[in-house]
């Protein structure tokens, strides 16, 4: 029997507490939310497997106290992470820079 595969889910949030409207871009939709897993030196131990994606500027105006959000699962590869180890989860949401630490289970 084969074991269940580990999923890692989440909600990229990009919200606008500042007293103007905001715009924000992506220079095509598979850019406006991007991710990587890096171990404790920083290697990369996954990214997206890569898509064809048009390359249309995205852009988004964000009025002041709104949000925009992404839920996202990732299912971790067979064999890649060792079990009880700390990694760390990169993800670029609309050009903004965010991370989390996690550890395998």
């Amino acid at each position: 029997m084969t074991p269940d595969p580990a999923w890692l889910t989440g909600m990229a949030t990009l919200a606008n507490t500042g007293l103007i409207p905001v715009h924000v871009g992506a220079g095509s939709p598979c850019t406006i939310f991007v991710w990587k897993i890096v171990d404790a030196a920083g290697r990369a131990m996954q990214t997206p497997l890569p898509t064809v994606c048009t390359q249309v500027l995205q852009t988004l105006k964000l009025e002041v106290g709104a949000e925009v959000r992404h839920a996202f699962e990732i299912n971790l590869a067979d064999g890649a992470y060792v079990s009880d180890t700390a990694y760390r989860l990169h993800v670029s949401y609309w050009r903004h820079d965010g991370m989390a630490a996690f550890t395998a289970p």
